[in-house]
């Protein structure tokens, strides 16, 4: 805006600054550096009161001083304005965005759990340990399907005499007996130069006929549940097999010795029989073939009687 005439002069924020004299020496004085801030100073050209003086009076020190108390409160609002973040001239960088706009951080756990929220992927070491972890069972076709439990089946009853259980039966361990072969009344087990074999012996039969034909029952050398047969008259002497026939053997104390002469009575078809299985040769029986007593798979039953 410009000045009209002389009833207008230029007013800066703070107070009047009067016209200078140009014979004034102020007026050779150059012309004020402009300070920080000048660029927003607003200039207002107002007309002059009419009673204000145009020359130099006794005011102007007052307005001098007035006039730089307001430049100097107008420089500390500028620098203040400039100095403080987002202010005019704050680089892009130091401007820190409105508090409106930043997302609020909400915690994970105030979130609330959705009924339908996916489940998270498990993790590599966590489907290793699942797979570990999973019974063989469950990877069988018919996941679903309950799988039976297994039943033991009971074997069906063989025919052969291998399935009955060994016991003494008949044959009481201290008692004397004579075993007579079943189908062959008046006939005794008997030993005769040390072989055993089949002769018919009966009451009148000689005694030494009738004591060979005698054996005491005692207690299996190899194995106490079954028995040993032991000759009355010739003591410390057993029947046993060797090389498949049966003898009639001192006993040496060895463990074959022990084993050969183990026989374990399994009950017969008939309620008063026996066979004789050869204990270290479980399926192996003593058997009477033309007089002969020898290891058979073939068992011949015996009918235990009373010593003559």
């Amino acid at each position: 805006m410009s000045t009209q005439g002389d009833s207008s002069a230029p007013l800066r924020v703070g107070g009047w600054i009067p016209p200078q004299d140009p014979a004034s020496p102020e007026s050779s004085l150059p012309p004020e550096a402009p300070t920080a801030g000048a660029a927003d100073t607003v200039v207002l050209h107002l007309p002059a009161p009419a009673d204000t003086p145009t020359t130099s009076g006794p005011r102007r020190p007052v307005l001098t001083a007035c006039a730089a108390l307001g430049v100097l409160i107008i420089t500390g609002i500028a620098a203040y304005t400039l100095g403080r973040p987002g202010g005019i001239g704050t680089p892009r960088f130091m401007a820190q965005p409105p508090a409106s706009t930043a997302p609020a951080a909400t915690p994970a756990t105030t979130a609330p759990a959705s009924a339908h929220a996916a489940e998270p992927l498990p993790s590599l070491t966590q489907v290793a340990a699942r797979e570990t972890s999973t019974p063989a069972a469950a990877a069988s076709p018919s996941a679903g399907a309950r799988s039976k439990p297994a039943t033991s089946k009971k074997p069906a009853a063989s025919a052969t005499p291998t399935t009955q259980a060994p016991h003494r039966g008949p044959l009481p361990v201290g008692s004397s007996a004579g075993l007579e072969p079943s189908g062959m009344p008046g006939y005794r087990l008997r030993h005769r130069n040390h072989r055993g074999r089949v002769d018919r012996i009966t009451t009148r039969s000689s005694a030494l006929d009738r004591a060979d034909s005698t054996f005491a029952v005692r207690a299996g050398l190899a194995d106490d549940s079954c028995v040993s047969l032991e000759s009355t008259n010739y003591p410390g002497q057993f029947l046993r097999h060797r090389n498949s026939r049966l003898w009639l053997d001192r006993r040496d104390g060895s463990a074959l010795y022990a084993a050969d002469a183990t026989f374990c009575p399994v009950e017969g078809r008939l309620g008063d029989s026996v066979l004789l299985r050869s204990k270290n040769y479980p399926d192996r029986y003593l058997a009477v073939r033309h007089g002969q007593v020898s290891l058979s798979r073939h068992a011949t039953p015996f009918t235990v009687r009373p010593a003559l």
